[in-house]
């Protein structure tokens, strides 16, 4: 990899649209004023997730994201294609699994680039293949609960010439807001293509994900030049704690560790010290601050024990919360994370893994969707933390 910052990779566009299912609810999302939606169409005998995203002009050779999350609710593997449309064919993007094993949800990130310019609509389509094969290909259905369902936004013009194979591990606190997502257009800003994979459910512990079917068929491909593993709060605290009844959770990250170690021998792996929440009272620890004390030093044991660098995600957010208590850090649930939040851990994680002694960022940092001004101020949150990481 090269020095941190290489600068911007091409232009970026103001095309954003994101799609989030709440539990029970079938909704649309505005994209520049217009509503972006999904619809499941019958094309021949197969069912098709087709997404329809209002646009302008998106020039020919412009670099996209397109980010989606699905669940499988019965039967084996289900084999799909990623595909969008430019007016006269469809172009593949990407080829995935869903399964619904264990209920652990497909989340896939997908960069593509236009071979031709598309005006008016953005077509792309989730398309089940090999159906004799993979079984029952027709039982997915776009992830709810958090997750964001479907998600599209232009990355530039120019391809970075970086690249890092990047796996995130987590629960909630990763999902919400495609966090991985939001680390991807950080780091193309910058000038570095992460090529991220992402294993998540919610609340899982280490132990649990050691489990997953998905997680360990991600570890398993192997591959990566980092991991970012982000471990459930409960155990964070109660380590510190209790860490006699609790010697299993620090045994779980061991092995998780060492897991992906194993099939990627020259992956950095790094441990989140991830934010508290006051949604649930958490056993012994004393308020806001004794969960933070608690936090910071169960993520050294666990570093220490598994060899893994940290993270300082708790610092930064830290900061936020106590500088800034006009801003909205949580979901109303005060315990899920809001944009606001999911940047600065996304924001964290790209220095962490690029610059950690020099954490910079160049100009044109992506947004993500955040007022300019607000970004920059969080951007600056990451720096500070990043910088007095021991």
């Amino acid at each position: 990899m090269a020095g941190c910052g290489l600068g911007p990779t091409g232009t970026q566009d103001t095309f954003r649209a994101e799609w989030i299912i709440p539990k029970g609810e079938f909704p649309t999302v505005a994209t520049n004023g217009s509503p972006a939606f999904a619809a499941l169409e019958l094309q021949g005998e197969d069912s098709v997730w087709v997404f329809h995203f209002p646009v302008k002009k998106i020039r020919k050779g412009t670099y996209l994201e397109f980010d989606w999350g699905m669940t499988a609710r019965k039967g084996d593997w289900g084999h799909y294609r990623a595909e969008y449309s430019t007016g006269e064919e469809w172009i593949p993007m990407k080829e995935f699994r869903v399964s619904p094993r264990q209920h652990q949800p497909t989340t896939e990130l997908a960069t593509f680039r236009l071979g031709k310019t598309v005006r008016d609509e953005l077509k792309i389509r989730l398309l089940p293949i090999h159906p004799d094969t993979d079984g029952p290909v027709r039982s997915a259905v776009i992830t709810r609960k958090g997750y964001t369902g479907a998600k599209a936004f232009i990355l530039g013009d120019k391809a970075p010439s970086d690249t890092m194979r990047v796996l995130c591990i987590g629960n909630s606190n990763t999902y919400y807001n495609n966090a991985p997502s939001l680390l991807k257009e950080i780091a193309w800003s910058q000038g570095y293509y992460f090529d991220i994979e992402m294993a998540t459910k919610g609340g899982q512990t280490f132990g649990q994900h050691l489990a997953l079917h998905r997680t360990m068929h991600l570890v398993r491909k192997g591959g990566y030049d980092a991991a970012i593993l982000q471990n459930s709060t409960l155990p964070m605290v109660q380590v510190a704690l209790f860490p006699e009844q609790n010697v299993q959770s620090i045994a779980d990250c061991v092995a998780l560790a060492d897991s992906i170690r194993r099939y990627s021998p020259n992956a950095r792996v790094f441990l989140e010290r991830g934010f508290p929440y006051s949604a649930h009272n958490f056993l012994e620890a004393d308020g806001w601050e004794g969960m933070n004390k608690a936090m910071d030093e169960t993520v050294i044991i666990m570093s220490e024990a598994s060899g893994t660098e940290i993270s300082p995600i708790g610092q930064a957010s830290e900061m936020a919360r106590t500088q800034r208590p006009d801003l909205v850090l949580y979901q109303s649930d005060n315990a899920h994370p809001t944009l606001l939040l999911s940047y600065i851990k996304s924001c964290v994680n790209y220095l962490m893994l690029v610059c950690p002694d020099n954490p910079t960022f160049s100009a044109d940092v992506a947004n993500c969707g955040i007022e300019p001004e607000l970004a920059a101020y969080l951007r600056s949150l990451a720096v500070k933390a990043v910088s007095l990481n021991p």
